[in-house]
């Protein structure tokens, strides 16, 4: 079994970019948790994640910006 590539940090500039990108779309806050909601989050998230690589130069997943904007508890 083949062990999973680690990627890089965040730097601080990727941490508060994701903080402003967040911010830009208020339907990844919503604790709602029926379909429409979830369906909304999970495009707010792909959407997001296509900008965050191509302001930051830095290829990231939806997996792991939402678990630094967890940790930064920004959702």
């Amino acid at each position: 079994m083949e062990a999973e590539k680690r990627c890089r940090n965040f730097s601080e500039f990727e941490k508060q970019l994701l903080v402003d990108m967040v911010l830009e779309y208020p339907e990844i806050e919503c604790k709602t948790t029926d379909k429409t909601s979830k369906d909304g989050k999970k495009l707010a998230w792909e959407r997001l994640t296509e900008k965050y690589g191509s302001v930051s130069g830095v290829k990231r997943d939806a997996t792991q910006l939402k678990t630094v904007s967890h940790d930064l508890s920004l959702s």
